[in-house]
């Protein structure tokens, strides 16, 4: 089994447009348009049986329409774990409000990115968010390291991952790829072996050697990695031909492959 644990998806009325969006800031071309369907078709290519979907609200008058999109989808699909999302300049009622909504409807967590939020991921005006999750048990994947929307100014670095994962020690905290993209000597410092989840998303884009993708992944907690890929920005299959050229444990891998993703999303499909 393979478990994608970054993916993107979004309502089919408005996915073109903000691929198209997307493409423009990242000088990136996507895999497909970004709708569910063309995300399960990529699945199918790949050899992807589950994948979670990482919404992102940019606003707070997003957050409701996001939440909506992801509790609809979960309902549909059986191969699809869609994640809410809520923007930390909302008032704290609306947020907690939303995090109960979703949590209710069987969502097992939320996505943030704190460069389009633009808000550095240890601000307090997040501290809503980790002190409800907490208490719910969702958790919080983020992207983390550099991003093509603000390269010069980075919201999340690994440094910042573990003040927050400090703070809130029962948060489970994920930080996307690989704890930091582009920053991997600070996720080495800061993350390596800290109680922090990782997802191993963007190694094949990433200014990382494959010596210290494998040196972070031999040293970190072996239950606290997920694989991902951030389709359809990246193909899965690549990205797992990436760890596969590490020479890493089977156990290990099949930890990463999916062991690890499906004591985080329970047994309700998998």
């Amino acid at each position: 089994m393979l478990i994608d644990f970054h993916t993107h998806a979004f309502p089919d009325a408005i996915a073109d447009r903000a691929i198209q969006r997307l493409e423009g800031i990242s000088k990136h071309t996507a895999l497909t348009r970004g709708t569910v369907g063309e995300l399960r078709e990529q699945m199918k290519r790949s050899g992807v049986d589950i994948s979670v979907i990482c919404s992102i609200a940019t606003n707070a008058k997003q957050t409701t329409n996001v939440n909506n999109f992801a509790i609809e989808t979960n309902s549909r699909y059986a191969d699809l774990y869609p994640l809410g999302s809520v923007f930390p300049d909302g008032s704290d009622e609306f947020i907690e409000s939303e995090l109960r909504r979703i949590h209710k409807a069987g969502l097992k967590g939320i996505k943030i990115h704190p460069d389009y939020i633009g808000r550095y991921i240890n601000e307090p005006c997040y501290d809503v968010i980790w002190r409800v999750c907490s208490e719910l048990g969702l958790f919080v994947i983020s992207h983390s390291g550099v991003d093509f929307y603000s390269p010069d100014d980075v919201h999340c670095t690994p440094q910042m991952v573990l003040d927050v994962t400090k703070r809130y020690p029962d948060l489970k905290f994920i930080a996307a790829h690989a704890g930091g993209l582009d920053m991997y000597d600070d996720v080495e410092r800061y993350i390596v072996g800290k109680p922090i989840w990782i997802d191993l998303s963007l190694f094949t884009i990433g200014k990382i050697t494959p010596e210290q993708a494998r040196r972070i992944i031999i040293n970190h907690d072996p239950s606290r990695m997920v694989f991902g890929s951030d389709n359809p920005w990246n193909d899965p299959a690549d990205e797992k031909r990436y760890i596969e050229q590490l020479s890493l444990p089977d156990e290990l891998l099949e930890r990463i492959w999916w062991k690890n993703a499906a004591d985080l999303l329970g047994e309700k499909k998998i």
